[in-house]
This record gives C-alpha cells, structure tokens and sequence, in this order.
C-alpha cells in the first residue's frame, strides 16, 4: 500500500498563517532596517549594536527579518533575539 504524502506549501507555517517568502521577508542592512523601523539611522545602527533589535551580522552587513522585527516590536517574540 502507498503511503499517502502531505503537501506542505513553504509559505504557510505550522499554524497555518501565511508568511512571505524567505527572500522577502529579509531585510539587509541597517539603513533598509531603519526604513522599516521609520527611525534614524543611527538610532538603528545602536540598537543593533546593543543587540535590542533581532537581527545579525553576515559579514559586515545586518540582515533582520521583517517577521521577527515585528514581533518584537508588538512583544511577541518570546525572548528570542536571533534573526
């Protein structure tokens, strides 16, 4: 007998809200961070430094998701801090 596969699509989660594709929902850099942020750049630049905002490094570049920043900002991130 066939085992019967489950499709899952890579744009909805395990509790089936619908998320942005990887490529999406990264945000490189700290001025595109601060953008979305709609704060100085310098004020994103310390926050990231003082690791207030969930993102990290690649090289000398910040990358953060979008989901996460959100999240942390509504006080939803359970103490994760990690991009």
């Amino acid at each position: 007998m066939a085992k019967k596969s489950t499709v899952v699509s890579p744009a909805i989660d395990d509790s089936g809200k619908q998320r942005a594709p990887i490529g999406d929902d990264l945000i490189w850099g700290a001025e595109a961070i601060a953008d979305e942020l709609r704060i100085p750049p310098t004020k994103a630049f310390r926050y990231l430094n003082l690791g207030y905002l969930p993102a990290t490094k690649v090289g000398q570049q910040w990358v953060a998701s979008r989901t996460k920043l959100r999240a942390h900002l509504l006080g939803e991130d359970e103490g994760d801090s990690a991009a």
